[in-house]
C-alpha cells in the first residue's frame, strides 16, 4: 500500500520538476545555453 502511495507521488513530483524545467528552458537563453553545454560535456564523457 504504502509502496504504491511513494510510488505515484515520486512520479507526479518528476512529472512536475519535469515541466518546471522545461518552462525555464524555453523561458530562458541563459538556460539553455548552460543545458546546452552540459549535454555537449557529457556526450564527450560518453562517446569519448
Amino acid at each position: 500500500q504504502w509502496i504504491v502511495l511513494l510510488s505515484i507521488i515520486g512520479v507526479n513530483i518528476f512529472c512536475f520538476s519535469s515541466l518546471i524545467i522545461a518552462f525555464l528552458y524555453i523561458n530562458s537563453p541563459i538556460m539553455r545555453a548552460s543545458l546546452d553545454g552540459w549535454l555537449v560535456r557529457l556526450r564527450i564523457l560518453l562517446f569519448r
